[in-house]
């Protein structure tokens, strides 16, 4: 029987959607989709100067676990920046940790506490968001 899944703890979600390339020509850009966990992985080597295994404790996964996203993580970006694709972020298997929510209506991701919000979104003042 095969391990329970364990989703990967992430501290905060990518700040765009998308993240793609200049380019002088008119044509459709192609885009390479990588998860808020190889996002994460990736944030936490090269951003935070964490190694690995510091890393690994952060995101709540073995380090060989997290070596294998951050080399996926690697892979995916050399190729967008090799071949001038773009890069799509998608939610993954991944938990945001603290409290966050998510707009049904406007896709927004924010961190105000409900308290302050009177139960609307800050974007689009609709009352359709849950917690992560």
């Amino acid at each position: 029987m095969a391990r329970p899944f364990i989703n990967r703890k992430v501290s905060t979600p990518p700040r765009t959607r998308s993240f793609s390339p200049c380019s002088s020509s008119k044509k459709e850009i192609e885009y390479l989709e990588l998860k808020w966990e190889e996002y994460e992985a990736f944030k936490l080597v090269y951003y935070d100067d964490l190694n690995h295994l510091k890393a690994s404790k952060h995101m709540e996964v073995s380090r060989p676990t997290f070596t294998r996203i951050f080399n996926s993580a690697l892979k995916k970006i050399s190729k967008a920046f090799v071949e001038a694709k773009g890069i799509k972020f998608s939610k993954g298997n991944a938990v945001l940790q603290g409290d966050w929510y998510e707009c049904y209506n406007c896709d927004a991701i924010f961190t105000i506490p409900v308290a302050f919000l009177d139960k609307l979104c800050p974007i689009c003042n609709t009352d359709l968001f849950t917690s992560f």
